[in-house]
């Protein structure tokens, strides 16, 4: 039997830049994986609520008028609370409120 000697295999190691930049690549994508986790949980959807678009007028705001005023005005046996998320809601205000000649939507 003859005895074949094998080569040792060469071992392949990486410079130190290039294990910098594979580790910048990684944790980006580490980070980026984070930053879409919450797309794939459940959680608020935008939904029409209460708000019926046949349901719904427009007013022009005046000056001195506020969300707590238009609410007594325009719907005065109701919450003025749930009147005011409504309308925030229907227009998109956030927590900005309403300006003078400003027109918005209000539910009927």
């Amino acid at each position: 039997m003859a005895v074949v000697a094998v080569a040792p295999k060469a071992k392949f190691r990486l410079s130190r830049r290039a294990r910098l930049i594979r580790t910048g690549v990684l944790a980006a994508l580490v980070v980026t994986g984070f930053n879409q986790l919450p797309h794939f949980l459940p959680g608020a959807e935008a939904t029409n609520q209460k708000a019926n678009p046949g349901a719904i007028h427009w007013v022009s705001v005046r000056s001195g008028d506020s969300l707590w005023g238009l609410a007594q005005r325009y719907a005065p046996n109701t919450d003025p609370r749930e009147w005011i998320d409504q309308v925030t809601a229907i227009n998109n205000l956030g927590t900005a409120g309403v300006w003078p000649g400003e027109r918005i939507a209000i539910p009927n």
